[in-house]
């Protein structure tokens, strides 16, 4: 009677998170992963292949996910790079060239810091030690340029940041909830404060 008492964890095989994909032509659906692969997060790299955040060690009661290149023919698992754990956030810059993502300087507790790193492999360089503020998504205006959030105490704020460069804050008159940033640099964001409801603001490029 205990063991039907006692906390379980989902790590039966059949029960694990699974990549599929769908031939849009066709509309085939056709299972990736398969084994004791759990999936978390994904993006795409090309046609081809599929960068993902994953474990081949569901059991593990501790932190084991890492960053895998999986290519989509036969399900192929490529270790490309271990972060901090724990890490998430992940985000492929829209020609494929850099991969970003949100984890820690150290050990934890929380994802804190955003890191980006060139798919050709490399280092992932922490851009937002010195603003030490958690960061809470990116965007990617193009393959240089993308735009993350970071909590400042009750207040939120967006940075712009120049792949290789350090990140600049930009200037807006409210505290900030979703946003996007077009290939043209007009940004989209929703206003938020105490006092207010949320809208919907709009920047362009020039100010």
């Amino acid at each position: 009677e205990k063991d039907k008492d006692d906390a379980k964890v989902a790590d039966r095989e059949h029960d694990l998170s699974r990549l599929w994909v769908v031939d849009i032509g066709s509309k085939k659906i056709r299972q990736v992963t398969r084994g004791t692969w759990r999936i978390n997060q994904f993006e795409w790299l090309a046609a081809e292949r599929i960068l993902a955040v994953a474990t081949h060690q569901p059991k593990a009661e501790t932190w084991t996910n890492a960053l895998y290149k999986i290519s989509v023919s036969d399900g192929t698992f490529t270790a490309f790079s271990q972060p901090n754990q724990p890490f998430g956030g992940l985000s492929v810059s829209p020609h494929h060239n850099h991969v970003a993502f949100v984890a820690t300087r150290n050990a934890g507790p929380s994802p804190y810091d955003l890191f980006v790193q060139s798919v050709e492999g490399g280092a992932p360089r922490d851009v937002s030690d010195h603003i030490d503020r958690r960061v809470l998504g990116v965007k990617w205006q193009n393959d240089s340029t993308a735009i993350f959030s970071v909590a400042d105490g009750f207040h939120y704020a967006l940075y712009s940041l120049s792949v290789g460069g350090q990140p600049k804050p930009i200037d807006l008159p409210y505290s900030n909830g979703d946003f996007d940033i077009d290939r043209d640099g007009s940004l989209a964001f929703v206003a938020i404060e105490f006092n207010r409801l949320p809208e919907l603001f709009l920047k362009t490029a020039s100010g």
